[in-house]
């Protein structure tokens, strides 16, 4: 299934990284120029027309996280998710470019920006959720006369040779889903079947008496890109405050690569589900803001910057999925969705810096900020309450919505030119 799924990404890839040199050029169309239209400063103005600024950091990213792993009650209806990975407050590198100059193409006091950002993160989740009941063992174990603990010290073949007599017994096999529907608070794992609602081989809640292994490859991947114009209004003898606005983009992608599987008496490749997914986000609108900066004392400065987008966000989701079943005989059921969607969705960034002059044409920042957007999406596989009995048809994957927040910190050097 991995294979399947590798020229998608690619693809994907491609295109996502593509969208990155937009940020350089918006710096040649805007930033050259701009550098030759401030080439004649106003008389107050200090002899630099405008910077550069390199920006290293770190970029705290919490996701809307959802699962295709669930938990069941005793009637076989959803009670629960259960998390394969963890989504939140994951720490990230990332990298920002500014370039700003004077010009009097909008006002006497004007400037052009052009600012972009990149982050990327990989990591690897492994979750294991054992019975929350010995049910099962004890039901199994009554129906060929052993005890609980004759059983459990079985070989694995031996067992496994015991459970299909169980499940090609249809008497026995009805007793045991009977004996399991009469107990209250039962708590069995599993997943939701098939991503586009068809149901598995005898039921979606394939895990009925033990335990599953989750692992679980993610990638994510953010960046964007401004190009702003902004006039400079003068507020004290040294300090000023700048308002801006311009076309703004964003886009962000989710990569999971999932294999679970039953572990109880099973290998890997026995009862088991791939799931491969991608989910991307395209964000196309634009932004106004302002930055204020305070002088503190010789060569030190205080800056804060906020602002606010509105965006139209494209959202994409691709899932390939593949589910094996070896309980009685071997049934395997593959899924392949497609959704798209679009929906409005609001940025707001507040950032706040302080700034030392090391010479004439140098200057060194550190900084730290937090920024929050509306809509994320995710996919949404199934809604608490809803009925996994044997071959029953379900709801479909869809894209749902939830928002997002990530706070940074960084150090930049800046260039005046």
């Amino acid at each position: 299934m991995t294979g399947a799924i590798a020229p998608w990404k690619r693809l994907t890839g491609i295109v996502r990284l593509r969208a990155l040199p937009l940020a350089l050029v918006t710096i040649a169309v805007f930033g050259i120029p701009s550098a030759e239209l401030g080439a004649q400063p106003a008389p107050d103005r200090s002899a630099a027309n405008g910077e550069v600024r390199a920006e290293v950091g770190v970029f705290l990213l919490s996701l809307p996280s959802s699962s295709p792993f669930i938990e069941t009650d005793s009637n076989e209806a959803l009670a629960g998710f259960l998390e394969h990975y963890d989504a939140s407050q994951q720490a990230s590198p990332v990298a920002r470019l500014t370039v700003t100059a004077a010009s009097n193409l909008f006002a006497e006091q004007g400037l052009v920006e052009a600012r972009g950002f990149i982050t990327s993160r990989r990591s690897q989740h492994a979750n294991e959720y054992a019975r929350t009941s010995d049910l099962w063992d004890a039901l199994e174990a009554e129906q060929f006369g052993l005890t609980v603990e004759e059983l459990r010290q079985l070989s694995a073949a031996e067992r496994e040779q015991r459970r299909h007599i169980l499940f090609r017994d249809d008497a026995r096999l009805r007793a045991v889903i009977e004996a399991v529907r009469m107990q209250e608070g039962l708590r069995l794992a599993g997943w939701i079947g098939a991503i586009d609602g068809s149901p598995l081989p005898h039921t979606p809640n394939f895990a009925w008496g033990d335990a599953i292994r989750i692992d679980t490859k993610r990638r994510v991947t953010f960046l964007g890109g401004d190009a702003l114009g902004g006039i400079t209004l003068r507020t004290g003898a040294r300090s000023s405050l700048v308002a801006y606005a311009g076309p703004s983009f964003m886009d962000l992608g989710q990569r999971n690569d999932i294999h679970a599987y039953e572990m109880t008496n099973r290998t890997p490749d026995q009862n088991f589900m791939t799931l491969d997914e991608v989910l991307d986000a395209d964000y196309r609108g634009a932004l106004v803001g302002g930055r204020v900066d305070i002088p503190i004392g010789g060569a030190v400065h205080l800056s804060a910057s906020g602002d606010a987008g509105l965006y139209r966000l494209s959202g994409a989701y691709r899932g390939r999925q593949r589910t094996v079943l070896t309980s009685t005989t071997v049934d395997e059921v593959r899924a392949d969705v497609r959704l798209r969607d679009t929906r409005l969705a609001v940025r707001t960034r507040v950032e706040v810096m302080l700034s030392v002059a090391m010479s004439e044409g140098y200057v060194v920042r550190v900084g730290t900020g937090f920024e929050h957007l509306s809509h994320v999406p995710i996919p949404e596989y199934a809604s608490v309450g809803e009925r996994f009995s044997d071959n029953t048809v379900h709801d479909g994957v869809r894209l749902g919505y939830r928002d997002a927040a990530a706070g940074f910190a960084s150090v930049s050097v800046t260039a005046k030119f």
